[in-house]
């Protein structure tokens, strides 16, 4: 049997404890259970520069480096994505969504047997959900 990742921890405790009862063990299985509190999408660096966390990029950007847009009620009146990535990912929905369709009628003309259509389909996806990188 394979166990996931991020249960594997959880059950080296219960494999350790197979002898004990649940309420002996509970403490052992509470911290790596509880859940996990993300740290805010922004923050201020050595140089006291706003950095995001752009949630395109995954990784955190200097404002003053980056381009962001505006966005009112946050707690630092940015997106939460940069320019770029906003545009790059709009981008990349217009494109699957096309292509999807562009599928879709390949497979009532014949062109595409059904058969195929999921590989194609995961194909796009992936092609979807891959991150343009900045360009230094």
């Amino acid at each position: 049997m394979s166990i996931k990742k991020p249960f594997a921890e959880i059950h080296q405790i219960l494999i350790d404890n197979s002898d004990k009862n649940v309420s002996e063990i509970m403490h052992l299985l509470e911290p790596l259970m509880e859940a996990q509190v993300r740290d805010k999408n922004h923050r201020t660096n050595e140089n006291g520069e706003l950095e995001i966390f752009c949630y395109y990029h995954k990784q955190w950007e200097v404002v003053g480096e980056v381009e962001y847009g505006s966005k009112k009620n946050t707690a630092t009146g940015y997106n939460t994505m940069c320019k770029i990535g906003v545009n790059n990912w709009t981008k990349q929905q217009r494109e699957f969504k096309k292509a999807k369709a562009e599928l879709l009628d390949a497979v009532m003309a014949g062109e595409i047997e059904p058969a195929d259509l999921n590989e194609k389909i995961a194909e796009l996806e992936e092609k979807k959900n891959e991150i343009v990188p900045l360009e230094a």
